[in-house]
């Protein structure tokens, strides 16, 4: 399951980076040169470092169905001649199960083979390729006949968490963009913190986190394809992509594909041939997940070096192809009539707003809380006949969770996250849900919030993560401060529903997209440098310190607030 990488003599390599405390480790060494090749396996444990860790299984159970219910003999091995259970003609089994069938533990986890036998006289022929526990029904006396079931033996929660981390611990974080990869990143600190708790973890949690670690890996894109050769007059286009990915180049809407290299990530497709004229796009596809798609005029030159791919708008933002953007009247009809809108909850208090032409709507739930956030889940439901969901400006629901997982539906918006190491302060009232919806109906409506989880607890001295649950399955729980720890809990909740316009200057997002990212930090800094004009609007946005001026303070605080130093400017 891990990357293939090259190494030279005198190199020394790391093991154990992609597996957990206890995992067995295979490395295949593969060498080559003008003779020829060679490859060789070696397997390694990794040791577990202390702390208690959930039972690992050490032995596989055989049961043995004999067609007289006669007592068997059991010969077994793996490799070329380890015995398992003595020497030939093996062990007589004396133990029964449940079901009055005689079985044996047999001492591997590993592939074995048996030789079913009545002490030597008869025997059947090897039954091999054994994996893990097993049933053999003999369906006569001289063994001959026979029918073998391996028993699938279901995973513990945690066995499927470590599964799912191990995936993500073969990736190579360079192959994914920086926004997708964030996001699994900071899951998988909570993961192995999980983990590390053995069999101390507790299992609700963990099956949320499972959840929470695959929706997160759902959301992960590939880099876009770098191109590094792509010249008028020849038919060759190469560059560099995800390792063993799928590229596909399209020349003036022909596509050729090719398989890039399973360690450099090197392609080179043969496709028509280019002129002025040519225009590329290439994308990346491995394992189901693909990259953005990438697009070159040939008009611009020739590619003889790596160059940075221009990202076609459309596919790096698929969440949001259907919002109209030559017709604006569409998305924000003028109307004769107002639309009333109320904001619900079954946790959160009401609030109502009446909205007017050219306004959107923002929705803001917000939590106080005196002890920390652990995980959440809920779901935003709302009128898509009425509301139109602005994705752009809505790009964090959760502004002060940094790991938020979010599935976006019609009329529908879930997201939940969960992080057992960094606890999520809410001391001081926060926005806890917030969305921004276009209105393209008329009438009256609502917008539910429908919380489905909240949990709230503290690390104690142990490093161990206490909990309760606040709300479970949708339902507020009762009694939570008569537990131990928790009786000075207290939790005051807000919800605000208000006209949120187009005109409205949002402090930092000078490029007017609703978000506030590191193209922000860029264009004040051109501004700065003069290198860049501002509207009006733009340097009321860049002065967040408000102090009449756009400097390289504001920068700095621009920059602060994308790495989540404070809330808000």
């Amino acid at each position: 399951g891990g990357n293939k990488f090259i190494v030279k003599d005198g190199d020394t390599i790391t093991i154990g980076n992609t597996a957990y405390d206890g995992d067995t480790i295979t490395i295949t060494l593969e060498a080559e040169n003008e003779i020829g090749s060679s490859e060789s396996k070696a397997t390694f444990k990794k040791k577990v470092q202390g702390g208690t860790t959930a039972p690992v299984k050490t032995s596989s159970r055989l049961v043995v169905k004999t067609a007289d219910g006669s007592a068997p003999y059991v010969y077994a091995w793996t490799g070329a001649s380890n015995a398992l259970l003595g020497a030939w003609p093996g062990t007589q089994l004396t133990s029964k199960d449940d079901n009055g069938d005689y079985y044996v533990d047999i001492n591997t986890t590993e592939t074995y083979n048996v030789v079913l036998n009545n002490g030597g006289k008869v025997q059947s022929a090897d039954i091999t390729g054994i994996t893990g526990d097993a049933i053999i029904t003999v369906k006569n006396t001289a063994f001959s006949s026979y029918d073998l079931e391996i028993v699938e033996t279901p995973a513990s929660p945690l066995e499927q968490l470590k599964k799912e981390g191990r995936e993500v611990k073969a990736m190579s974080s360079s192959d994914y963009t920086a926004s997708s990869w964030t996001t699994v990143e900071s899951v998988m600190k909570s993961v192995d913190a999980l983990v590390a708790q053995g069999g101390d973890a507790d299992d609700d949690q963990v099956t949320a986190m499972i959840t929470t670690l695959q929706n997160a890996k759902a959301k992960l894109q590939l880099n876009v394809p770098a191109l590094g050769y792509a010249v008028k007059g020849k038919n060759t286009v190469s560059g560099v992509a995800a390792p063993a990915s799928k590229v596909t180049v399209t020349v003036n809407g022909t596509a050729y594909t090719t398989q890039a290299d399973d360690v450099t990530g090197v392609f080179t497709v043969t496709t028509a041939t280019l002129n002025a004229s040519s225009k590329l796009t290439f994308k990346a596809e491995r394992n189901g997940v693909s990259s953005a798609i990438g697009s070159y005029n040939m008009s611009k030159g020739n590619i003889t070096s790596p160059v940075i791919p221009t990202v076609q708008p459309t596919t790096a933002k698929p969440t949001q192809p259907t919002q109209p953007t030559t017709q604006p009247t569409t998305a924000k009809p003028t109307q004769s009539k107002n639309l009333n809108v109320t904001a619900t909850s079954n946790y959160f208090p009401s609030a109502k707003v009446t909205l007017v032409n050219n306004k959107e709507l923002c929705v803001e739930y917000e939590l106080q809380s005196s002890m920390k956030l652990v995980n959440a889940e809920w779901a935003l439901n709302y009128d898509s006949s009425k509301l139109k969901l602005d994705v752009a400006r809505s790009k964090d629901f959760m502004p002060n969770v940094s790991n938020e997982v979010t599935n976006i539906k019609t009329g529908r918006i879930l997201s939940n996250f969960t992080d057992i190491t960094d606890l999520k302060d809410f001391t001081n009232k926060k926005t806890f849900v917030r969305a921004y919806f276009n209105v393209i109906g008329t009438g009256s409506t609502t917008v539910d919030l429908n919380l489905k989880t909240l949990c709230v607890g503290f690390i104690d001295n142990d490093l161990k993560v206490n909990f309760e649950a606040v709300v479970r399955n949708s339902v507020i729980q009762s009694g939570v401060t008569s537990a131990a720890g928790y009786e000075k809990l207290a939790i005051n909740k807000n919800t605000k529903a208000y006209l949120y316009s187009d005109d409205d200057v949002m402090l930092g997002d000078v490029t007017g997209d609703g978000q506030i990212d590191v193209n922000d930090v860029t264009a004040i800094q051109l501004y700065i440098a003069q290198n860049q004009s501002f509207t009006d609007k733009q340097k009321e946005a860049a002065d967040v310190n408000k102090d009449g001026k756009i400097s390289v303070l504001d920068v700095t605080r621009v920059q602060q607030y994308i790495a989540r130093s404070f809330d808000e400017f």
